[in-house]
């Protein structure tokens, strides 16, 4: 038996080819992938063969955000049975170094991330037909859950990891810079846990309206403003900003949104140097956190999604076959004012 595999043989090239079938070991499961969901990494890989992260070896399967049915488990396993319904977390941690022992398996040295540049293992991207992961990064869902909203259970993971590191309470206020699908992702998480008043900023006017229906309190074009406007952009004080952006301007002109005390949360991948204003940040007692994927999160991004309070497939403008992977890619990458999140059925 021979499965299907979406390769990406060079920067902007995909091509479907038949393989052998993934060999099967003892603590892993077969899984046949249902939904695979387009991510700005792999957008940079798709586009210019790496990210700051690391450069690709061709060819290579991309996809990290995915979901589908159990077809075979390695060995006995009483957690998960054939035919059972999956979300997969794409990170396996090592398991026996500190960070792993202590909870904090994403920063593990020998992580093994579905589709990273940096190849270990256990690596390969989703964007296949069948897969096979370590059970324990797998997790059952509902039958009222759809395999797409499984699969954004990855770009949720991320903001409610940057949620938690933020500290931010039910209640408080925050502004989050850029209306992307991770923005997105983080403003339906904070309005499921309470959080009261959510400011958006973004350059593109189609992002900003799409934020504004999905719940923001308010939201702004910040376009062609010049940063001493920004400063003075919202009409409170926040507790918390989230930035998705990495821009120096904006993350600049926020530190004047927060109150005194208050936190700014990286999300966004930076690269290279970024100058701030350590000064404001210095005499306002303000702190800066910084987020790297996730860990522990898919119990609560599931258990968000099965009670109805997040619905990320509102974030999803796209839908491609597996056949059109090539186009998919292609229309996620044009980055489009009405291209949010792009997602591949199998």
């Amino acid at each position: 038996m021979k499965r299907r595999v979406a390769f990406l043989t060079r920067a902007g090239k995909i091509e479907i080819r038949k393989q052998e079938m993934p060999e099967l070991c003892e603590g892993e499961v077969l899984i046949r992938v249902r939904s695979v969901g387009i991510c700005g990494s792999d957008i940079s890989y798709y586009t210019k063969g790496e990210t700051g992260l690391g450069r690709l070896d061709f060819p290579h399967i991309l996809g990290h955000e995915c979901a589908g049915d159990v077809v075979r488990t390695g060995g006995e396993d009483r957690r998960l049975q054939p035919g059972d319904r999956v979300a997969v977390e794409p990170g396996v941690g090592c398991g026996i170094c500190d960070y792993c022992r202590t909870g904090r398996y994403n920063l593990c040295e020998s992580m093994a991330f579905m589709s990273s540049a940096i190849k270990r293992p256990g690596g390969e991207g989703g964007m296949a037909e069948y897969i096979v992961r370590p059970t324990q990064y797998v997790y059952p869902i509902p039958d009222t859950m759809s395999y797409e909203q499984a699969a954004l259970a990855e770009p949720v993971s991320v903001a409610i990891h940057a949620m938690r590191r933020s500290g931010i309470r039910p209640g408080q206020s925050a502004a989050i810079l850029g209306c992307g699908p991770i923005a997105g992702c983080i403003l339906l998480v904070l309005s499921a846990c309470g959080v009261s008043r959510i400011y958006m900023t973004d350059i593109d006017e189609t992002r900003v309206r799409k934020m504004k229906g999905l719940g923001a309190s308010e939201t702004y074009l910040v376009k062609g403003k010049e940063p001493e406007s920004l400063r003075a952009l919202l009409p409170e004080e926040v507790d918390v900003v989230f930035d998705t952006t990495c821009q120096e301007d904006a993350c600049n002109a926020s530190l004047s949104w927060i109150k005194k005390g208050g936190v700014l949360t990286l999300v966004g991948v930076p690269t290279g140097y970024r100058m701030l204003d350590l000064q404001t940040l210095f005499v306002r007692e303000q702190s800066i956190i910084t987020t790297f994927r996730y860990a522990n999160t898919y119990p609560t991004a599931i258990r968000l999604m099965e009670g109805g309070r997040l619905h990320p497939e509102a974030l999803v403008s796209h839908r491609f076959p597996f056949e059109k992977a090539g186009e998919a890619m292609e229309k996620a990458a044009a980055r489009e004012p009405d291209v949010m999140k792009v997602m591949i059925a199998l």
